[in-house]
């Protein structure tokens, strides 16, 4: 739930409301205000400026919306992992999945926080960026490589090695992102290979950890992926799509500071 206020600026005793309930979600609908306050060593006034910036009239109000979106997830979450998609309608589905992932990606973001920095850096200062994917991956690459270009930046897409586009490229204002769910599509690989004779600037965005693709690349981004369950085709594009997205407004981001 707190995923979705990623855009706000939170001082440092809200951060740590929200450290502490990305951390124990439940401990909301457990605990009273003056006990949750105590955890977080804020103040009772403070979960209420808190709530209000979240756009509810106080913690009370937050509180309550919380604890139904909390059952509802809950709920959502275990006939998902059980495989019983017979009591939730297709919306319902797809809230979970978005709120599930979006709360996964924050993790991931946190836990890869100086990972993500040193990329961006990269992203914003380049010039030029080439995307490798092939399948479904080359069309979610098409996206996002429109939203880049809104920019500014000047991006190419390819399914393939393309010899003749390599040996005229200057590499020096140009960063190449390799997707590959698996970390293993040969494509991304030959690319990789190639690129990095070159000395490239590469960044995967990959599913696994410790694939080839990995050891190839500089700098590594991670997607969610369910493996092998029934809703994986869904959850990897969303996880894909999340972040050319972030990629996306961390640059608005920071062109609008200027």
């Amino acid at each position: 739930m707190l995923a979705y206020y990623g855009h706000l600026e939170f001082t440092h005793q809200e951060q740590r409301i929200v450290a502490y309930l990305n951390e124990k979600p439940h401990k909301v609908i457990e605990l009273s205000a003056e006990a949750l306050a105590k955890e977080t060593y804020t103040s009772a006034a403070t979960l209420n400026r808190f709530a209000r910036k979240l756009g509810y009239k106080g913690f009370a109000d937050f509180r309550l919306h919380y604890a139904l979106d909390y059952q509802m997830l809950h709920e959502k979450k275990t006939s998902l992992q059980n495989g019983d998609y017979s009591n939730i309608n297709s919306e319902d589905s797809l809230s979970f999945i978005h709120k599930s992932l979006s709360a996964e990606h924050s993790k991931v973001v946190s836990i890869q926080k100086e990972i993500y920095i040193e990329v961006m850096e990269l992203i914003n200062k380049s010039e030029y960026i080439d995307i490798y994917a092939t399948g479904k991956n080359y069309h979610l690459a098409m996206i996002g490589a429109d939203n880049l270009s809104f920019l500014g930046k000047k991006v190419a897409v390819f399914n393939n090695v393309e010899q003749d586009h390599l040996s005229r490229i200057n590499h020096s204002h140009r960063i190449c992102l390799l997707l590959s769910r698996t970390g293993e599509n040969p494509t991304c690989l030959h690319a990789a290979r190639e690129l990095n004779a070159m000395s490239a600037k590469l960044i995967s965005i990959t599913g696994k950890q410790g694939s080839n693709l990995n050891e190839l690349c500089a700098l590594n981004l991670y997607i969610n992926i369910d493996r092998g369950g029934k809703t994986q085709k869904v959850t990897d594009s969303i996880s894909i799509s999340w972040i050319f997205d972030y990629i996306f407004m961390d640059l608005l981001k920071r062109q609008s500071a200027k």
